[in-house]
């Protein structure tokens, strides 16, 4: 039985749709650079649960870039949880905004 290149192709793609599909749609990325008051800048951490996969980590960061305000967030994670370190403008957005941005996703917050 010989599979055609067209066909292990097609499958190769829809595997990875299903992969990104089941780690939740990250919001669209912002791509305005914002200037913040350095008075204004808060940096918080939290623990993210569920964290299923290599994507989740990407589609949870995702996410909280497109929050308004937020400058910058690395997600540092293990198998099933991580840990989300932000720094944002605390005069356009909160730490509860964050993380219900991530609650939205399916994702746990400790």
């Amino acid at each position: 039985m010989k599979i055609s290149k067209i066909a292990l192709f097609t499958g190769l793609m829809l595997s990875f749709a299903l992969i990104v599909s089941a780690c939740g749609t990250p919001n669209e990325s912002k791509s305005a650079v914002t200037v913040a008051n350095a008075e204004n800048i808060e940096k918080a951490s939290f623990e993210v649960t569920g964290l299923t996969c290599a994507s989740c980590d990407f589609v949870v960061e995702s996410a909280i870039k497109s929050v308004d305000g937020v400058q910058n967030v690395q997600i540092k994670s293990k198998i099933g949880s991580g840990t989300a370190q932000v720094e944002f403008d605390k005069s356009k957005t909160d730490l509860k905004t964050i993380q219900k941005t991530v609650i939205d996703l399916g994702y746990g917050i400790q």
